[in-house]
């Protein structure tokens, strides 16, 4: 049985023509799930090609790696901690970007992996360095630098839920997860490392992303 996060994006699909009212869940091939907190179900969706999951506070995310046709993977803004379990052995593209992902292991990653994106991540040094080595099996990988990866570390440990992506000099501060507001994808600051760690020391995170 589908959770009732997972009923209503296939509802918003058919309300947009994306997916025909009297279609199976179990024979679609794309689904973009906005703001979940329960993903129970997303396992049987077994002809899932592509996969969004945009401002989710799931939590648990390894029923994703229990769907054999998925190809495109895309986790954005959500709660996501960890790669283990998540990623089937089929997926050759993974968008990990602005969640709070920082453990990585060399197991996590599948060999035919082309392209994985991790900016927007609080990724520690060991995790970091399995990214790295998927340029040596010909993956296309894109992360933050190591001063933004160091704030976001920074970022991880005094609140969890904002993060940043970029460069030291032109990051975008966002916010990762349910916890704070209901449509953390909507919150986009341009900004720079030297002020995000001052409204992190002086408490103005929240004023510094607009943020009541």
């Amino acid at each position: 049985m589908l959770s009732e996060d997972l009923e209503r994006a296939i509802a918003e699909m058919v309300a947009i023509g994306e997916v025909a009212p009297d279609a199976d869940p179990a024979a679609l091939e794309d689904l973009v799930v906005m703001h979940a907190r329960d993903l129970e179900g997303l396992e049987t969706l077994t002809s899932l090609r592509t996969l969004s999951l945009i401002g989710c506070s799931a939590g648990d995310y390894r029923r994703v790696g229990r769907l054999p046709s998925l190809r495109l993977l895309a986790i954005e803004h959500s709660d996501l901690v960890s790669l283990d379990g998540v990623l089937p052995v089929g997926v050759q593209v993974v968008v990990v970007r602005n969640c709070r992902l920082s453990s990585v292991a060399p197991a996590d990653v599948p060999t035919g992996l082309q392209v994985i994106d991790v900016s927007g991540n609080p990724l520690d040094d060991a995790a970091a360095a399995v990214v790295d080595d998927g340029v040596l099996r010909g993956a296309v990988v894109t992360r933050d630098d190591d001063r933004v990866l160091a704030l976001n570390a920074r970022l991880a440990r005094a609140d969890g839920a904002f993060v940043c992506a970029g460069a030291a000099d032109a990051c975008i501060l966002t916010v990762s997860g349910l916890d704070i507001t209901p449509h953390p994808e909507r919150v986009h600051v341009s900004t720079t490392t030297a002020e995000v760690d001052i409204a992190l020391s002086t408490g103005a995170l929240r004023a510094l992303a607009g943020i009541e």
